[in-house]
């Protein structure tokens, strides 16, 4: 039998575990950088529609983007889970190819990012103290992302069928 102060331990050890786990992930949930919008800033379009006005919201890791047990547990594909919140993580990858085709054919402001890059972006946004306007230049990221993304259109849309 398994004396009650070490049943008192392994708890401990588990909750320890899983408080760790939700600070490390969810705390940063790649909504707090200075390049997304953020409640009471003007967003980079005067009219978005609502998907677009999502993925302006965010931005995913591209280092864990790709393994659906990453996906899974790190909360990725952030922009499609913003796109389709009832779906699986697990089925989102499909839906990438399909997602990345309509961002360049629409312009969305659709940016990845490493981990530690946003991490040190949520530190600079939290010390902002003034709201973002269209002019700060909020479309740094997409600019730099559709050229990369036009080389690639091809491969994207073959890889639907």
């Amino acid at each position: 039998m398994v004396p009650p102060s070490s049943m008192c331990n392994i708890y401990v050890a588990v909750d320890q575990f899983y408080w760790q786990y939700v600070s490390i992930t969810a705390v940063n949930a790649a909504h707090d950088h200075p390049h997304d919008i953020r409640d009471g800033d003007e967003p980079s379009n005067e009219k978005p529609d609502w998907g677009e006005h999502q993925v302006e919201t965010l931005l995913d890791r591209k280092d864990v983007n790709g393994s659906t047990f990453a996906v899974a547990t790190l909360f990725e594909d952030h922009a499609l889970h913003h796109m389709f919140p009832t779906l699986d993580h697990a089925v989102l990858k499909y839906l990438h190819p399909s997602f990345m085709d309509h961002s360049v054919k629409f312009q969305a402001n659709y940016r990845e990012s490493t981990q530690f890059k946003i991490t040190v972006g949520q530190f600079k946004e939290i010390m902002q103290t003034e709201f973002k306007t269209r002019g700060d230049g909020l479309n740094i990221f997409a600019k730099e992302f559709f050229a990369v993304l036009k080389i690639n259109k091809l491969f994207s849309m073959l890889s639907l069928f």
